[in-house]
């Protein structure tokens, strides 16, 4: 909207600052000097107002020159994997890529583990609530449910001591009659 020139109000919102450093400062131009600042900073924190509101507070004006997000959560840049390398991964085939990615539950630290019998998985895996053997674990609005090896089957919502579903990442196992109704490997269907 601003790039079209249009008044963009934007509503306040309550931010944390946790430490905001200057890095370096370059005022070979007084008109016009630049400072490189690092933000540690709360969720939701729009930087380009930081630098506005500087600005302000030193009787000038200032604008953000460029933005570069060195951390959000448990993700920095020292764990990114460059550019050049996800290409040359990617040129192997998808299988390529499996060993730059991070474990899929990283970043999930805050929701609590739990473990499901190989039961309450087939029931998870199909959508359906389950009430797991060993209870839900304290309060918390999220939960990683494991199967009985330790890997990450979903993420689920609690309700009433049961725990719903939100996001699945199993299939459900063929069923026996499916199975067996199922054509024989290589032979015609239809």
């Amino acid at each position: 909207m601003a790039r079209a020139g249009e008044s963009v109000e934007l509503a306040a919102r309550e931010v944390t600052i946790h430490a905001l450093d200057v890095v370096s400062w370059d005022d070979s131009d007084p008109q016009r000097p630049i400072a490189v600042i690092d933000v540690h900073c709360s969720a939701g924190t729009y930087v380009r107002a930081i630098a506005r509101d500087l600005g302000a507070m030193v009787g000038g004006a200032a604008y953000l020159g460029s933005l570069t997000r060195t951390a959000s959560g448990p993700f920095t840049l020292d764990l990114a994997s460059p550019l050049d390398d996800i290409r040359a991964a990617a040129a192997d085939g998808p299988d390529g890529l499996l060993p730059l990615l991070l474990p899929l539950d990283t970043g999930l630290d805050a929701f609590p583990e739990v473990e499901l019998t190989a039961d309450e998985v087939t029931a998870i895996a199909r959508g359906q609530f389950v009430r797991p053997a060993g209870g839900v674990p304290g309060r918390a609005d999220r939960y990683r449910l494991r199967d009985p090896s330790g890997t990450l089957v979903a993420i689920a919502t609690a309700s009433s001591g049961r725990l719903a579903p939100d996001k699945v990442f199993t299939s459900p196992a063929p069923t026996a009659m499916a199975a067996a109704s199922a054509p024989a490997p290589g032979a015609p269907v239809g």
